[in-house]
């Protein structure tokens, strides 16, 4: 009887151990949860919808939306990526929010940013739930520093099992009036590249790459980093360092009646696309040939 209790606890122990390490990581795989949540941003909407009969008296109703998105780094401008499903009608009504370098909270809206850099709006993947939008460019910006550089994009498919990070806002997590504390998750990757239809009514399918880990609403929109720790590394992924890779972007939960849950990402390639859109191009142009016209004012 004692040896049965005995191996119990053994079980037990073991249990709640790999519970804790999988849901609760102090890094990942090595790298400090710290530094990867310098890039996440939480993104928030909210609109007020009228009632359909201009006569009703019932008041208007407030729609909200959140989510998480991070900061990346393209040719020394600084962007904001999130998941496209999660921006309202209008999409200037929301705002974000990141902590400085300097630790500082920072919320601002979309539609200050559009003041300080005339024709940024959002760019939206024809065909992915991807959207990314302008935030600023150095000097004097400093989520320049804070954002994922291009060298860190990876379209490289991955192998099975690998250790994956997500980070962001699910259910809301981290983020108070003066609190900025994003929610980091442990995954592997089940898929590195699966065809299936999202939220099952996507009539079309469509490659993602499959998490174990179902993905708790707020986390729509989080960047997701390829982490390894161990010596192969650098033959397994290409790279003679051990930094993380941006893999992707959370787009939701795949999950059937039985249970089963598993977490999608859109590949990171999607996210390069935007970059050749010919309007986007012409809105690139038109900023760096701005920052290069403040830069020769400065040098007069």
């Amino acid at each position: 009887m004692s040896s049965e209790i005995s191996l119990r606890l053994r079980v037990f122990a073991y249990l709640f151990f790999v519970s804790v390490a999988h849901f609760y990581p102090a890094t990942c795989d090595g790298v400090t949860v710290p530094e990867l949540s310098k890039t996440v941003v939480w993104v928030r909407f909210e609109h007020q919808i009228k009632p359909p009969d201009p006569n009703s008296l019932r008041p208007a109703t407030k729609k909200t939306s959140s989510g998480t998105g991070f900061l990346i780094r393209h040719t020394g401008i600084s962007y904001i990526v999130t998941a496209k499903h999660i921006l309202s009608a209008p999409p200037n009504s929301g705002f974000f929010a990141f902590k400085s370098v300097s630790g500082k909270l920072w919320k601002t809206k979309f539609s200050e940013v559009q003041q300080k850099m005339p024709g940024a709006h959002w760019f939206l993947h024809k065909s992915r739930d991807i959207a990314i939008h302008p935030y600023g460019y150095p000097p004097g910006i400093e989520a320049a520093v804070l954002s994922v550089p291009d060298e860190l994009l990876d379209s490289n498919p991955q192998p099975l099992l690998s250790p994956v990070c997500c980070i962001g806002f699910p259910m809301n997590l981290g983020i108070a009036k003066d609190l900025f504390t994003p929610v980091a998750k442990h995954a592997y990757i089940a898929n590195p590249s699966i065809s299936i239809r999202k939220f099952d009514l996507d009539p079309t399918k469509r490659l993602f790459i499959l998490l174990d880990e179902a993905m708790a609403q707020g986390f729509s929109g989080a960047p997701v980093f390829s982490l390894y720790s161990d010596s192969n590394a650098n033959t397994r992924s290409g790279y003679s360092d051990l930094k993380p890779r941006l893999l992707g972007i959370v787009a939701g939960t795949k999950f059937d009646l039985t249970g089963g849950k598993f977490g999608y990402v859109v590949p990171v390639a999607h996210i390069m696309e935007i970059f050749e859109y010919p309007e986007f191009l012409q809105y690139e142009r038109a900023i760096l040939k701005k920052v290069s016209q403040e830069k020769e004012s400065a040098d007069l």
